[in-house]
């Protein structure tokens, strides 16, 4: 999970930050839950996870990644995310260079075949 707070003054980022509640009660949606180190290959999940809280979307993201101590990381993931991380721009991350983005896909659980991002660089 990723929390936000974003700010545009000068030492804005100095101040604590609270993290909010995470709201575990299901909500009904299920997706593809999988993590794969080393690849960027899309591929299928036998496993599901219960979505929980705001989390109604599912994604499939896939890139390479350069870490802040400079070693390249590739990797491929399912799971939940919310309409906030539909729009997620990794490239703008902290610590993080998205060198090359393979797979970004938000569907809607209700309607599977509704894509509402969908890239591939």
């Amino acid at each position: 999970m990723i929390n936000t707070k974003c700010c545009d003054e000068d030492l804005c980022n100095n101040e604590s930050y609270e993290i909010p509640e995470v709201d575990v009660e299901p909500n009904g949606v299920v997706c593809p839950n999988c993590f794969a180190l080393n690849t960027v290959e899309e591929f299928e999940s036998e496993e599901e996870i219960k979505c929980q809280g705001d989390r109604d979307k599912c994604i499939s993201y896939a890139a390479d990644l350069e870490k802040p101590d400079g070693e390249l990381l590739s990797y491929s993931t399912k799971g939940c995310t919310n309409a906030a991380g539909c729009q997620l721009d990794v490239s703008a991350m902290i610590g993080v260079k998205e060198l090359k983005e393979h797979i970004f896909e938000c569907t809607d659980n209700s309607e599977k075949d509704k894509k509402l991002a969908f890239t591939i660089n």
